[in-house]
């Protein structure tokens, strides 16, 4: 197998510290982008198992892996991950999802420019709830998971206690 491990979400969670974390890791491989985005994106899926495998050059890591956020909010991503890698683990980063959401409309305001409303309360009525409210809602995101992995693959990690690994 190409690879390990795919970590699934969720936005804002923690996902690109432990991405970084994990680079600096001598025994792990993650490719230099986080976000591969192969399994939701129609087009990049449809150009097959190999292209995919080209992120994760054979070399010296003992572990390969990557982090895609977004694969978490689509059964049809975690399918196709269950396609290509039936045994692979998966881990989901989760976070309160009232200071997800809070995280979300911040990161559209300060960073990115892509959120104009002066208050998370008038945003979350926005265009963009899909990113506040959809991508917070976890019970059907969970069970998708678990109904397409092993249990015994799979890890939820909260937040909070990645965010303790770093002190």
């Amino acid at each position: 197998m190409a690879i390990d491990f795919i970590g699934v979400g969720a936005a804002r969670s923690g996902t690109s510290w432990l991405h970084e974390a994990l680079r600096a890791h001598p025994d792990v491989f993650v490719p230099t982008q986080k976000e591969l985005h192969h399994f939701d994106k129609d087009s990049k899926y449809a150009r097959g198992k190999e292209i995919y495998e080209n992120n994760f050059p054979k070399g010296k890591e003992k572990t390969r892996g990557e982090i895609t956020p977004r694969y978490m909010l689509y059964r049809k991503s975690l399918e196709r991950i269950h396609e290509y890698y039936s045994d692979i683990k998966i881990f989901a980063v989760l976070r309160d999802l009232t200071y997800r959401a809070i995280s979300q409309y911040e990161f559209f305001t300060k960073s990115r420019g892509k959120e104009n409303i002066p208050n998370v309360h008038a945003a979350f009525q926005s265009s963009f709830v899909e990113d506040y409210i959809q991508k917070s809602l976890y019970a059907d995101q969970i069970e998708n998971i678990l109904s397409i992995f092993p249990e015994k693959n799979v890890l939820f990690l909260s937040f909070e206690r990645i965010c303790s690994w770093d002190k």
